[in-house]
């Protein structure tokens, strides 16, 4: 499965990691997930507590595939 970064950032919110496994997202995603908790947090849709719980984030690419953007794109370039 392919995770974007709103899906990603479900599972990370309902604590459901394991859903992750075998799958993949786009490095970029992580930064989208940031910057979806940097507004939810500025909204006060979540916590503090939460942001720092989501340290998690970084152990996540044990879970999923990280593809790489700057990787795909001269293999775009080339078609």
């Amino acid at each position: 499965m392919i995770f974007d970064a709103s899906s990603l950032y479900v599972v990370l919110k309902k604590k459901e990691l394991e859903r992750l496994r075998d799958s993949e997202t786009l490095d970029l995603a992580f930064y989208e997930v940031g910057n979806a908790m940097l507004n939810d947090l500025r909204r006060k849709i979540i916590t503090e507590s939460f942001t720092k719980g989501a340290e998690e984030l970084n152990g996540i690419s044990q879970l999923i595939r990280v593809e790489y953007f700057s990787r795909l794109m001269p293999a775009m370039s080339r078609r």
